[in-house]
């Protein structure tokens, strides 16, 4: 894969991660663009309009959660790489999260720069980027 052909979307509530996320995935070199969205609604709308390759989703947002987003992306068959996003550990959402599809649950108590990492690994296997 030749560099800056993979596009992301970041879903958080939170301005803040939003930007931080943005920040370690466009570091990584090999995202062209990051897309950004608040809620289940503009994740949505992102998600019918572009070709997204990697998905990072916030558990906990206002309204229809990044659970429900999760089950949408499976019952669309929708092919990206999925990072869920929890603020603490919790066994029950990490085994939820992989049985409907997810790649990876990330506890953002960990340090937020492993992130570009396991972004890195998530897209240079997946196959017609």
């Amino acid at each position: 894969m030749r560099n800056k052909e993979a596009s992301a979307l970041v879903v958080d509530n939170d301005v803040k991660n939003i930007r931080e996320l943005t920040k370690i995935l466009y570091n990584t070199r090999l995202f062209e663009m990051v897309f950004q969205a608040l809620n289940y609604s503009e994740a949505v709308f992102i998600l019918r309009k572009r070709n997204i390759h990697l998905l990072l989703i916030e558990i906990l947002l206002p309204g229809r959660n990044g659970i429900e987003l999760l089950r949408t992306i499976r019952d669309s068959r929708y092919n990206a790489e999925t990072i869920m996003l929890y603020g603490q550990p919790n066994n029950y959402y990490r085994n939820l999260c992989i049985s409907l599809g997810a790649s990876c649950f990330f506890e953002k108590t960990e340090n937020l720069n492993k992130i570009g990492d396991i972004a890195t690994q998530l897209i240079l296997n997946q196959k017609n980027i």
